[in-house]
């Protein structure tokens, strides 16, 4: 239908929708789903917080790129960031606040600011860049963001404005005389 779902509900994409769900108001919803790519979600300067999973196919995506657009994963089960998720895999505004986890499985830009809320874990998984192009704020202490590299040796990197960001950094060590058994840096 055409009426607005309440907090917290499934959204499930039309497969023919006459037009753009485009958000006139901040709101949160567990799962998204949509297997179309003629119209999108435009979050439109508000906040959308996820506490499930999006599912997309078809092209399907979010812009969420306009200024003040804020997207927080707030769910109680690991969420991820995949490929494809976001207009060019961007959000102007990121929130973390997911205990068990929030991992990202591809580049991805945040054109303003992130935070990471205290007790919440961002992974960012190898060969993945996360850039934050202005304050990436991290209430998680070393637990908060963790970088991981490759078992080929490729690494993710966390590129932010920030003057320091604590992070815990996970290397794939590998050949005879290394031991990496519990290894965070």
């Amino acid at each position: 239908g055409s009426s607005v779902p309440a907090a917290d509900a499934t959204i499930i994409f039309d497969t023919d929708p006459a037009r753009d769900l485009q958000m006139d108001a901040d709101r949160s919803v567990t799962n998204i789903v949509n297997a179309q790519s003629a119209d999108i979600l435009i979050i439109n300067g508000y906040r959308l917080t996820i506490k499930g999973n999006i599912n997309f196919s078809g092209g399907a995506y979010i812009d969420a790129t306009a200024s003040s657009s804020t997207v927080s994963y707030a769910g109680t089960l690991a969420q991820t960031i995949e490929t494809g998720h976001f207009l060019n895999d961007k959000v102007y505004n990121l929130i973390i606040d997911n205990a068990a986890g929030v991992t990202l499985n591809n580049s991805f830009t945040v054109d303003n600011n992130m935070t990471i809320n205290s007790g919440r874990i961002f992974t960012v998984t190898s060969p993945n860049t996360l850039t934050v192009t202005g304050t990436l704020t991290n209430n998680g202490g070393n637990a908060g963001p963790v970088i991981k590299s490759g078992s080929n040796g490729s690494d993710s990197k966390m590129i932010n404005k920030s003057s320091t960001v604590n992070a815990t950094v996970e290397p794939q060590l590998s050949g005879t005389n290394v031991s990496h058994r519990g290894a965070r840096y």
